[in-house]
């Protein structure tokens, strides 16, 4: 049976990547009813990557190096704070290019640490991005490019005992229907994993229902997460707006139910947790989005 958690994005959105947040937000995960938390790994590489690729908003503090310290912290932190809350942490998402060749080796060798520190941890995924876009024909060499990095780095973190699980997400090269169903054609079964978002696969043009069903076997670990699509998606859905119609589930668009169905009808039995950018209130998203799973997926 799935466990089912919340990611802790959030609590972290307010106030900046800190323990303190990590510690609030694992509180009131629990409070909520939820059995499991997701974190976002929050290294130098992770933010420089963020800075350029995830074209969200102006970011709300300056660019910044995070020491050695800070980083083992952190670690600790979401290791420590998460079993003193009672959840279990599934995956320590480590976002990054994996293919720019100024970045490519320390964000290969970033990931199979974390899968390290993490597998002791008793985590058994590690999610990854992907990007950047570029138009062809180095779209197309880039997607193969990507799809033998993550293959290479599936075959190091199965040594470890972790699942590389692939996140298609917006802004990187890796996000269209037509992306996800050539990257999984090229990328080796068994070493990388379908990490499915409902909603960035529909922010991305595609109907989550429909690339599920297409994909379900490779499908992994899973993002619950909702959006508010415009009635005509025009040339202006792009960059922060589709951001900020990521929206409390149940508000928006995802037929949640259908994809359920699928999962289950399929055998998943991996993490499914439910994922939010930023919220005024993240203590009450969590509440909402804990009601609606047990309403409406009856978990």
């Amino acid at each position: 049976m799935s466990v089912i958690g919340y990611a802790v994005l959030p609590w972290e959105m307010q106030s900046g990547f800190g323990n303190e947040s990590l510690e609030r937000g694992f509180r009131d995960i629990k409070a909520a009813g939820f059995d499991a938390v997701e974190v976002l790994l929050g290294s130098t590489l992770s933010f420089d990557y963020g800075r350029r690729e995830m074209h969200f908003q102006e970011w709300p503090w300056p660019p910044r190096t995070f020491a050695d310290h800070e980083l083992t912290s952190r670690l600790a932190t979401a290791i420590r704070g998460s079993k003193e809350a009672g959840l279990q942490l599934t995956n320590i998402f480590c976002d990054g290019e994996y293919i720019n060749p100024l970045t490519a080796d320390a964000e290969f060798e970033q990931a199979v640490i974390v899968a390290h520190v993490s597998k002791a941890a008793g985590v058994e995924h590690l999610l990854v991005t992907g990007g950047p876009r570029r138009p062809e024909p180095e779209h197309s060499d880039d997607l193969k490019r990507l799809a033998d990095r993550f293959s290479e780095l599936g075959a190091a973190l199965q040594e470890v005992g972790v699942q590389l699980c692939v996140h298609p997400h917006i802004d990187t090269g890796l996000e269209t229907p037509e992306d996800i169903d050539t990257f999984f054609e090229l990328a080796e079964d068994g070493l990388c994993a379908f990490g499915f978002d409902t909603a960035h696969v529909t922010a991305g043009g595609g109907d989550p229902v429909e690339v599920l069903r297409r994909h379900v076997q490779r499908v992994k670990y899973v993002h619950l997460k909702d959006i508010r699509m415009p009635d005509t998606v025009g040339p202006e859905f792009k960059g922060p707006a589709r951001f900020e119609a990521f929206c409390d589930l149940g508000a928006g668009s995802v037929d949640f139910p259908a994809v359920w169905e699928l999962l289950t009808g399929a055998g998943f039995d991996g993490p499914a947790i439910v994922e939010l950018d930023d919220t005024p209130d993240p203590a009450e998203s969590a509440r909402v989005a804990r009601r609606y799973v047990k309403d409406h997926l009856g978990v």
